[in-house]
């Protein structure tokens, strides 16, 4: 779902039209059903941005949007949603209470430290961040998750590495 919708590229990227889109949706022009379309690869659908229409952007909070949401949620395994950026864009914030779970990208060696921070700050100041005190239980005897119930925890001083890598294109 590319709900990026000053700037959307997934139409571009999966060789596709941008309309109808998510955009049409919101004015209430389209149905999910309609705006959804294949790829050339399988089981992977797209909904485009759609056109850049009057009140389009101020809709991505409002009823219409989780409605199209859930929608998809009864059609769809797995949605991923393309946002702006989180930092200056207000539609990134409110469209965050209805996803499941939000992924900070980060371009290393372009994005800014401090704009990295301020997101991810910005993010757990709105509870979209994991606030428990451990994200996942992992044995390693057995290569697995453990429920909570299952695990004894012993405090243990420590290190936290920090590594920083440059990658080659």
């Amino acid at each position: 779902l590319d709900a990026n919708l000053r700037r959307g590229i997934q139409h571009h990227l999966f060789g596709s039209r941008s309309a109808p889109g998510l955009s049409n949706i919101l004015v209430e022009k389209y149905d999910v059903a309609d705006a959804c379309r294949p790829t050339t690869m399988e089981n992977l659908h797209i909904l485009p941005c759609g056109d850049q229409l009057e009140g389009d952007i101020e809709q991505l909070g409002s009823p219409l949007f989780l409605a199209a949401i859930e929608k998809l949620r009864k059609r769809y395994q797995r949605i991923i949603v393309d946002a702006p950026p989180v930092l200056g864009l207000a539609e990134t914030s409110v469209m965050q209470p209805a996803m499941d779970g939000v992924i900070l990208v980060v371009w290393s060696g372009q994005t800014p430290t401090r704009a990295v921070r301020t997101a991810f700050k910005m993010m757990y100041d709105k509870g979209l961040i994991y606030r428990g005190d451990r994200i996942v239980n992992w044995c390693p005897r057995c290569k697995s998750t453990l429920a909570d119930d299952e695990v004894e925890y012993k405090e243990e001083k420590g290190f936290f590495a920090k590594i920083k890598e440059k990658f080659v294109r």
